[in-house]
């Protein structure tokens, strides 16, 4: 994420930064209290610009990231209090949409939502939309969605983005063939694959695959079986979809939420949508 080919940490980090008053006038409308919830937050780095901001200017808000991972929450707990001292926190362990139905039912606050860093694009087609449904049918009428999405461009700059010149992105893939044999027993050999990142400008994807160097065989042993690979055979492994403005415009109204407000970097290779339930 740090590669200098990597445009979309760097995007959205400047949304942030630049236009974080804008966005802390959109969530607070009317000076409402609220609930800033974040679906996959990580480490809360680019999020913490946002908090810093928002507890500046002494917005009435609670921080609640949303994670399976109990380790996940506590280390948010422990690192973003540790930052921001003056910030109620409230971490929730469990299902994004099991925890967003209690907090429906429950806490009559407005919610603000956040899908950040394009995940949205990780996706299948159709998927993004199910995915989506589900956040507004979980919501309330006035409710927000903030969502990440790269944005289509010169088909050049996105490929590099997924072919960088450190290597970081073909080490990310191979390093799935790693995992698998010290997690599950396999015996797939690095040096007889290659990473093949594209960009398909139809459909708006970049993909990845690992491909196969020659006629081989991998035997996996957490499930005692053996897999033939032929000689330039694929596996894919990532997906990233690209959007135009019209594609977002749409996807919100599929979802079920009324579009409100696109925050762009200055080179306008990403957005971060506002939607309203």
């Amino acid at each position: 994420m740090a590669s200098p080919e990597y445009y979309l940490t760097r995007s959205e980090f400047e949304i942030f930064n630049s236009q974080s008053e804008k966005i802390a006038g959109i969530f607070s409308d009317q000076n409402k209290t609220f609930e800033l919830i974040e679906l996959g937050a990580g480490d809360g780095t680019k999020t913490k610009v946002l908090l810093q901001n928002f507890v500046k200017k002494d917005l009435d808000f609670t921080y609640m990231p949303i994670d399976i991972s109990k380790h996940v929450i506590a280390y948010l707990e422990k690192h973003v209090k540790k930052d921001i001292p003056n910030i109620r926190i409230k971490g929730i362990v469990g299902d994004y949409f099991e925890k967003l139905h209690d907090l429906q039912m429950n806490d009559k606050n407005r919610k603000v939502v956040l899908f950040l860093g394009s995940n949205i694009g990780n996706f299948k087609k159709g998927k993004d939309v199910e995915f989506l449904r589900l956040i507004a049918k979980n919501l309330n009428k006035g409710d927000l969605l903030m969502i990440g999405f790269d944005l289509v461009k010169d088909p050049n700059i996105i490929r590099r983005a997924y072919n960088d010149s450190q290597g970081a992105t073909r080490e990310f893939n191979l390093n799935l063939l790693d995992r698998i044999n010290e997690e599950l027993g396999a015996n797939f050999q690095r040096e007889n694959f290659l990473h093949y990142p594209i960009y398909d400008p139809v459909e708006k994807q970049a993909r990845s695959y690992i491909v196969s160097k020659k006629d081989q065989e991998v035997f996996i042993e957490a499930i005692d079986r053996s897999y033939p690979f032929k000689a330039w055979e694929f596996i894919h492994t990532e997906i990233s979809q690209k959007y135009s403005k019209e594609d977002i415009e749409h996807l919100a109204s599929a979802s079920g939420f009324s579009h409100k407000e696109f925050l762009f970097d200055c080179k306008h290779y990403y957005t971060d949508a506002i939607w309203e339930k």
